[in-house]
């Protein structure tokens, strides 16, 4: 009896399975399209944000260097100046290097002591230019 209760059950239930089973292959069918768009829109999306990003980077770089443009000017002249002011320290110390330089009078102007008998003030004269 179980035997022939099995062999019902299974016989009622193939074609509801087989049904379920052509359903099921239909629904997949049609789901391949979608699943494509979707991985297309997805795919789009992607390389939207990614130009986005990019383009938004690209700005911040363009604005960054524009406003910085000053600065770099600015760099290179003190450079040169940098450079020329150590021309001017190495030739001094070559020609100079032992004068004994000061400030004189209210002015505190720039004095160098040399050996002269009539000195201005103790010794030390104002160097012309200063």
């Amino acid at each position: 009896m179980r035997r022939r209760a099995s062999t019902l059950l299974e016989s009622a239930a193939k074609p509801v399975i087989g049904r379920l089973s052509d359903a099921a292959q239909t629904s997949r069918r049609r789901d391949r399209p979608t699943n494509r768009r979707g991985v297309r829109v997805w795919l789009e999306m992607g390389a939207g944000c990614g130009g986005a990003t990019a383009g938004c980077i690209l700005g911040v770089l363009a604005v960054t260097w524009a406003t910085t443009a000053h600065m770099r000017d600015q760099v290179a002249t003190l450079s040169a100046e940098v450079a020329t002011l150590q021309a001017q320290a190495e030739d001094w110390e070559k020609r100079a290097g032992r004068a004994k330089l000061t400030t004189c009078d209210e002015k505190k102007r720039l004095c160098v002591q040399v050996d002269t008998k009539q000195p201005f003030e103790g010794g030390y004269y104002i160097i012309k230019g200063y």
